[in-house]
């Protein structure tokens, strides 16, 4: 179908400005358009899957047998035999009193209250201005603009609700939102400061054993830009927000923690910044011990030693070293950081770059973790280095030991092992390990990825070697964070980025339809899957 070439060339110059859907691992930013027949087939096949299959059995979701479902470049969810699904949000859907759900689904947490309500905490981590707020090509951006994409990313709070085997977003309980245009303070100052202007890049989300949650920032750089290590040169973002709000990048990058209701909130600054595409919290001989991943490629394993059980406000930082399986202190005493850095304040702040000194491993984009229930290990997705040629990734599990720890792979990214690029991880209360994958949108079925399809939900079964897949996600999206129900019965899940290739907001040039289909923009949602009744 030929569409107004003159808006795609206004709208590609544009994309590469701002990256087009902001993604630090996509950039490629070229569309492609179905067919009229295609777009309205997936429309009838979403419409029966929505309806015909939210009945769910009172089976919980990790027990029994995996059926498969085969890799697909259709725009839909596609599951398994015997699974079921169901919408619950969907990105910029009206909250109360007019508020707006965020933009993107990223983290998710789900914390059950009693037996008919829960909490679910949701990260909004990307953002689109051309389907969120209608920026288009050479428009003038306004402050307006701006507002609406701070108001889109950050952390939210719903209230939601079961009905048999249903759940419902709770309209009439306001919804706390975190946005980066909210004022965060700091435990601590950094570079003088003590407050920030939000959080943005909100990515994985963890509760702690003290009640607070814990919310990373990861791609801070896509809205504020960052400090490039050895020139110490600016680099702008593709947001351009630093236009608008003028913030300094070193005030993101920070864990977050905010307590159950998300209207009290400040940014730690012990365990450093870093670009931390997941966070798994332990407590071990009586210390909070938090793991890290610095999401980028090059980026290394972190763990933080706090000096207390219930609190991450003082403590020792490691970063791991695969080549001798031992942890390298991160310390300002250490005579290699203290002649490089001017500060202790100046090392936490750009930890990733101490990591390295010290001689941390460095990882193909190492993204989220887990901790195994039963045994305590440590699960790390590694996902890809396109620039190194390094195509598929790995799931590692790493087993602490009195003198440093030892490591295996347990899930190899191959064309063989019918999995490539894992991102996300979570166990579900049966011991199975549920692994979302992340091929760059632009690189979907074709080349060394085309027998993947588009992006995938798989399983590990417990005391199993092979994946099973499970799931397959809309065009050009991925499925991010995942969170089991208190009874095992729901899988709460992030469907992130359909459409992501899009290349105009007119004529209906998507590059996906889903949720809603038809001519429809496209939206990230969170969906809730169980097995079917």
């Amino acid at each position: 179908m030929n569409r107004n070439i003159t808006r795609k060339s206004e709208f590609k110059q544009n994309s590469d400005h701002f990256g087009g859907f902001i993604n630090p691992d996509l950039f490629i930013s070229e569309g492609f358009v179905g067919s009229a027949i295609k777009v309205v087939l997936s429309f009838w096949v979403l419409i029966f899957v929505l309806i015909g299959c939210n009945s769910v059995s009172n089976e919980p979701i990790g027990i029994g047998s995996f059926n498969k479902v085969n890799p697909s470049d259709q725009d839909e969810l596609l599951l398994a035999d015997g699974f079921s699904t169901q919408v619950l949000i969907k990105g910029m859907d009206t909250l109360r009193e007019n508020d707006l759900f965020g933009y993107d689904v990223s983290g998710l947490y789900f914390d059950q209250i009693d037996d008919e309500a829960a909490r679910l905490i949701v990260n909004h981590e990307l953002m689109n201005p051309m389907l969120a707020t209608g920026f288009y090509g050479d428009m003038a951006r306004m402050r307006k603009q701006i507002k609406t994409e701070q108001s889109a990313v950050g952390v939210t709070s719903l209230a939601i609700n079961r009905n048999g085997n249903r759940w419902e977003v709770n309209l009439g309980v306001a919804a706390n939102k975190m946005t980066a245009d909210d004022s965060v303070p700091f435990d601590k100052p950094v570079i003088g400061k003590t407050k920030a202007k939000g959080t943005v890049a909100s990515r994985s989300v963890i509760k702690t054993s003290w009640n607070s949650y814990l919310s990373t920032e990861s791609a801070y750089h896509e809205y504020y830009g960052d400090i490039e290590y050895g020139t110490r040169n600016y680099m702008p973002s593709r947001m351009q927000w630093e236009s608008f709000v003028g913030e300094s990048p070193y005030l993101y990058g920070w864990i977050v923690e905010t307590n159950g209701e998300i209207d009290d909130y400040q940014k730690l600054t012990a365990p450093g910044r870093l670009r931390r595409g997941g966070v798994a919290l332990t407590v071990k001989d009586g210390k909070a011990v938090l793991y890290s991943t610095d999401k980028r490629s090059g980026g290394c394993l972190y763990k933080f030693v706090s000096d207390a059980a219930d609190n991450l406000e003082n403590g020792e930082i490691y970063v791991a070293d695969f080549k001798n399986n031992n942890w390298k202190s991160i310390s300002y005493g250490d005579s290699l950081i203290s002649n490089f850095f001017a500060s202790e304040g100046q090392m936490l702040t750009e930890l990733s770059l101490a990591g390295q000194l010290v001689g941390g491993t460095p990882l193909d984009n190492p993204s989220g973790l887990a901790i195994d229930p039963e045994s305590g290990d440590l699960l790390v997705a590694v996902m890809h280095d396109l620039q190194q040629q390094k195509y598929h990734g790995s799931v590692l599990r790493i087993t602490e030991g009195s003198g440093g720890f030892s490591w295996d792979t347990v899930v190899e990214g191959s064309i063989d092992n019918n999995i490539s690029s894992p991102s996300r991880l979570a166990f579900d209360q049966s011991g199975n390990l549920w692994i979302a994958t992340a091929i760059p949108a632009a690189l979907q079925n074709q080349g060394v990825y085309k027998s993947f399809g588009n992006n995938g939900l798989f399983v590990l079964p417990k005391g199993q070697t092979s994946v099973v897949q499970v799931a397959s996600a809309p065009v050009d999206a991925k499925f991010s964070g995942m969170s089991f129900s208190s009874d095992n019965k729901f899988l709460f899940l992030g469907v992130q980025q359909p459409g992501s290739r899009s290349s105009s907001i007119y004529d209906f040039d998507f590059t996906s339809h889903w949720p809603e289909g038809g001519k429809s923009k496209p939206r990230s949602a969170v969906v809730i899957i169980g097995r079917e009744g």
